[in-house]
């Protein structure tokens, strides 16, 4: 009798245990493996990105992003729910007038989230002045020309897709249709818009065209610390701005994890410019630019090719050149700075 006993007093207290462990066997795959929506019984992929869990479906440019419904498939055993709702392929319905996140959660209690953005496809496809092409975002574009640019005749390429037009409006109120291929006056920097065919709906673009003056080509960034000396030094790497910024380039400096000073009031560097064309650093004046309060760097006219810069406890630091010859000629650089860990 003693044994029955002992045997059911630690059946009592292990079987719990063993159930608190949860099943051995339950999965841990939680990966939206398809994804699409339908409009207008046509059914749009979405285009999933696995490294970084996003997925980004493109409809018709006058489709409403809501309500929509979309089509998924995941994981054997997974569930799939947005802000704790559950969410069924090909029923549930959604707004995607902004990015939703989806959390598909594994028979193992695990979850990962997934960012679905849904836009609309855009009217504009492709525009190109210049033989430059327009930076978009949304409807606003930005495009940087080179300083030898002629605005009076120059050449506009675009493709938009099918039932619209490209116009801008000349200084004198007139509408002028842009045919791609052809040249065409912007020196006045018309503004663009986009028509429907066959009828006057309007959807307004501000494009930002910029006649750059020779530009910082190269920036190479030594000398950290209080004095403003040392033997190390980076070249920056370039990166493009967004689409309708003022900036010309952003500058990205990593500096060594030895770099003592970064981000107190003694930090200092040495800028090293290389101008494009090899334009001498004589024919620019140099400025700070903060909030465009545009204040001369010390030690103007820069007669050489560096100068050491006070950065203080920023991580972020603007330059502005402005060609002497043609004061009109400025470009606003930022440089941003980040410590190697």
């Amino acid at each position: 009798m003693k044994r029955l006993v002992f045997f059911v007093f630690w059946a009592i207290l292990i079987i719990p245990v063993l159930r608190c462990g949860g099943d051995s066997n339950s999965s841990s795959e939680k990966l939206i493996t398809a994804f699409s929506i339908v409009v207008d019984d046509k059914t749009i992929e979405g285009n999933i990105n696995q490294s970084d869990f996003k997925i980004e479906v493109t409809i018709p440019h006058e489709a409403p992003l809501s309500p929509l419904v979309a089509h998924f498939t995941i994981s054997q055993g997974a569930t799939v729910n947005i802000g704790g709702k559950e969410q069924k392929s090909g029923i549930t319905s959604n707004d995607f007038s902004q990015p939703v996140t989806y959390s598909v959660v594994a028979e193992d209690g695990s979850s990962q989230n997934y960012i679905v953005t849904v836009m609309n496809e855009r009217v504009i496809q492709f525009l190109s002045i210049g033989g430059n092409s327009v930076n978009f975002n949304k409807t606003y574009g930005s495009v940087l020309l080179p300083y030898d640019t002629d605005l009076k005749n120059i050449q506009i390429d675009c493709n938009l897709i099918q039932g619209y037009s490209l116009f801008f409006q000349n200084d004198d109120l007139s509408e002028e249709e842009v045919t791609s291929g052809q040249f065409y006056d912007l020196s006045l920097k018309p503004a663009f818009f986009v028509k429907k065919n066959g009828d006057n709906i309007i959807t307004n673009y501000s494009i930002l065209i910029t006649v750059i003056s020779p530009r910082i080509e190269a920036l190479t960034v030594s000398g950290y610390g209080v004095n403003g000396g040392g033997a190390t030094s980076v070249l920056a790497t370039v990166s493009q701005p967004e689409a309708g910024s003022s900036l010309v380039s952003i500058f990205n400096v990593e500096l060594p994890k030895e770099v003592k000073d970064f981000e107190t009031d003694n930090f200092k560097v040495t800028f090293d410019f290389n101008m494009e064309d090899s334009q001498p650093l004589s024919d620019f004046d140099f400025f700070t630019d903060e909030n465009e309060a545009r204040v001369p760097f010390q030690g103007n006219p820069w007669s050489n090719s560096s100068t050491v810069v006070s950065i203080g406890n920023r991580s972020e630091y603007f330059i502005c050149t402005k060609l002497k010859s043609d004061p009109t000629k400025v470009n606003v650089y930022k440089v941003v700075f980040t410590k190697s860990q």
